[in-house]
């Protein structure tokens, strides 16, 4: 079984909405399947807190609002019961605090987010958040590689 899982999700006809979906998409060619599992969704479940359960480490994927447009972060995610649950979607704290009531395991868990420009309809990406792609693989897997136990190349 892999040792993580990588999930991007968005929406693909909402412009840069899609980001999630763009980055583990171009993810898929640098990873090794047999350790990282990689998933794209519209939007995160409550059905998810089974699978992510499942995993030691979870990476999530998804556009962000906050801050200058092709802006990079990630961020670390605590299981947080106050935080809103529905039946369609759940925030990212709010599926850890599901998945550690109902299958008492909260994985590490950690939200790459590049902030958009565009989130209009249509199914461009912008140019902005477009050049920020590699820079978001590369996030993700400098986070794989330091949570996973491997060493970044040129240092092993």
């Amino acid at each position: 079984m892999a040792r993580a899982l990588v999930i991007g999700f968005g929406s693909s006809l909402r412009g840069d909405d899609a980001l999630g979906i763009r980055v583990v998409e171009g993810l898929r060619n640098q990873v090794d399947p047999a350790l990282v599992e990689i998933l794209t969704l519209h939007q995160l479940g409550p059905e998810l807190a089974e699978t992510i359960s499942r995993y030691p480490l979870v990476i999530l994927v998804d556009a962000s609002i906050e801050g200058a447009a092709g802006t990079v972060r990630s961020r670390h995610i605590v299981p947080d019961r106050a935080r809103r649950t529905t039946t369609h979607a759940v925030d990212p704290a709010a599926l850890l605090s599901l998945s550690e009531s109902l299958y008492g395991k909260a994985p590490t868990t950690l939200l790459v987010t590049v902030t958009g420009e565009e989130f209009g309809f249509g199914t461009d990406i912008s140019d902005t958040v477009e050049t920020a792609i590699p820079r978001a693989l590369a996030e993700i897997q400098y986070l794989l590689d330091a949570n996973l136990g491997e060493a970044p190349p040129g240092e092993q």
